[in-house]
């Protein structure tokens, strides 16, 4: 008779403990199901697709299955003020014992908030327009992937609060502007009084590296001042590449052009100022100067690769010694290392190895002009030894970036990076995950594409 009386309440009880822990993992299920949802649909770069995305994450990522629960509602409410994501869901859950005792199904619901924001971020693009950015037409490519990048972080807007990104093409030398005339020492030739050494052409902005280690470093002009770069004239060498023949009696005496092969534009000529690429874009808030700069990019006919000067500039460019020297960029920027809620970005693209071409002429050992002026300065002797150093030096100014806590991405692209150039550029980023290789434009768009969404910052709210 006790058992008879007992067991009624013991099966009761039995019963709710296992459709309790049936109700538990289906809420678990709920809320994770409900945070990735969340979070996905906050890195949609169209805002009118949030809702449609954040659906479809849920229902792939909800898993309980229909024999344990199935979804009653789920609803998606997006505040248009500051971004914010709100996801709420309810699941029925069929109850197994419990029926037993009037009670068919309990309901289970969660709750989840995501803010849908970037993070500010100082981004500076430093990029290869070496002429062999010619083949496969991967000057487009660059062009195409960098403009979703930013697409990615910009949405449709023009500017968005603390965002500021600039630009540094490189070759064998880097631009920083003739408007930056005051980085030059005061008594550098293009500061002359006219005619200068370049006439009848003036200054274009490219500038000689400092010598080591100032040209691994971020030293502002207050304290090493910079030279400027002059290309020499020289009708004669053991190439076309070695070749600048300008001024009189040469009819024009200078010549920049650009030129097509293959349907593909470059640029190339004549004169003091061969070899300077586009100018540096300094840290701007604009999408559509960005752009302007990224569309603008140009391969160059000469030169050799220094990426060691690209990084280099591109760390000057973001650097807070640098703070208010930029012509064009606000007088504040860039920002104090370490700024709250601020991260300081460098992204280095290059489609080749380290390279400065050293030919024997004349009996002497001769380079095309570069930031380097000549093989000389780089104490080799030889194009392998010259791109071992330039490799070691490229090393030690990545250390040096991400020694101030830089986060550092960089990217290998088509055929001819070496194997010994792709880990080069490996070691340079932050850490291996930073680092991606393209082999195609196709590629390129996906890389860019994986480092905007991991730009875009995300975290949950509650």
């Amino acid at each position: 008779m006790v058992f008879a009386l007992v067991l009624l309440p013991l099966t009761a009880a039995a019963g709710i403990a296992v459709d309790s822990m049936l109700a538990y993992t289906v809420e678990n299920e709920l809320q994770k199901s409900l945070d990735a949802a969340g979070l996905a649909a906050g890195r949609t770069i169209d805002p009118a697709d949030v809702e449609a995305d954040a659906r479809s994450f849920f229902a792939s990522n909800f898993g309980a299955g229909p024999d344990l629960a199935a979804l009653s509602n789920l609803r998606v409410d997006i505040a248009q003020a500051d971004g914010q994501i709100t996801l709420t869901a309810t699941a029925r859950m069929p109850t197994t014992f419990m029926r037993l005792f009037g009670r068919d199904s309990v309901t289970v619901s969660a709750r989840t908030v995501v803010n849908r924001q970037t993070r500010g971020m100082e981004l500076v693009l430093v990029l290869d327009t070496t002429y062999s950015m010619m083949s496969s037409n991967k000057i487009t490519g660059l062009k195409t992937a960098a403009t979703e990048l930013l697409d990615i972080l910009y949405g449709d807007r023009e500017t968005v609060p603390n965002l500021w990104v600039g630009v540094v093409p490189y070759i064998a030398a880097v631009n920083v502007g003739t408007a930056n005339i005051g980085f030059l020492a005061a008594s550098d030739r293009a500061r002359a009084a006219p005619p200068t050494a370049f006439s009848p052409d003036t200054w274009g902005g490219c500038v000689l590296a400092r010598a080591a280690p100032r040209d691994q470093n971020d030293d502002p002009p207050s304290i090493a001042a910079f030279r400027s770069y002059l290309y020499p004239d020289t009708p004669s060498g053991p190439s076309s590449s070695f070749i600048n023949d300008w001024g009189s009696p040469r009819v024009p005496p200078t010549l920049r052009q650009i030129r097509y092969s293959g349907g593909v534009p470059y640029m190339t000529g004549y004169g003091p100022n061969a070899g300077c690429p586009p100018a540096i874009t300094p840290l701007v808030a604009e999408k559509s100067r960005i752009i302007a700069a990224i569309q603008g990019l140009l391969p160059e006919a000469r030169g050799g690769t220094l990426t060691s000067e690209g990084v280099a500039w591109g760390w000057r460019v973001i650097s807070p010694r640098w703070r208010g020297l930029w012509a064009g960029s606000p007088f504040n920027l860039p920002l104090a290392y370490g700024t709250p809620n601020m991260d300081k970005v460098m992204v280095v693209l290059t489609d080749g190895d380290n390279q400065m071409l050293v030919s024997s002429y004349n009996g002497n050992l001769v380079s095309p002009y570069t930031a380097y002026e000549s093989h000389v300065t780089l104490n080799s002797y030889t194009t392998s030894a010259t791109q071992a150093e330039l490799d070691r030096r490229t090393r030690n100014v990545c250390s040096n970036v991400k020694a101030q806590g830089i986060v550092l991405y960089t990217i290998t692209f088509g055929s001819a990076p070496s194997a010994t150039g792709q880990v080069l550029m490996r070691d340079c980023a932050t850490d291996a995950a930073h680092y991606f290789h393209s082999p195609d434009n196709a590629t390129l768009r996906t890389v860019f594409k994986s480092i905007g969404s991991q730009l875009s910052n995300l975290r949950l709210a509650r």
